[in-house]
């Protein structure tokens, strides 16, 4: 099984930033996932507001995309 998020990533123009919040999440089960990827978030594919990654099992909406270490958080856990 593979896990995508999509991003909805951050207004760069004004904050420079390169990260994003988690809008949705799909688990997807077959071996062919690249092409099932783009059955999912088709309306995505081509806009640069978002992106579409794989994540951990965990991942939920609302999590973060964070711009200098490109890792994904939750936003409810305090930083370590």
């Amino acid at each position: 099984m593979t896990q995508k998020a999509l991003i909805k990533l951050d207004n760069t123009k004004k904050t420079g930033s390169t990260g994003g919040v988690v809008v949705e999440v799909v688990k997807i089960y077959s071996e062919y996932s690249f092409f099932k990827e783009h059955k999912y978030f088709p309306e995505y594919q081509n806009d640069k507001n978002y992106q579409i990654i794989t994540v951990k099992d965990d991942v939920k909406p609302g999590w973060i995309l964070t711009s200098k270490t490109n890792m994904i958080v939750d936003s409810n856990e305090p930083p370590k």
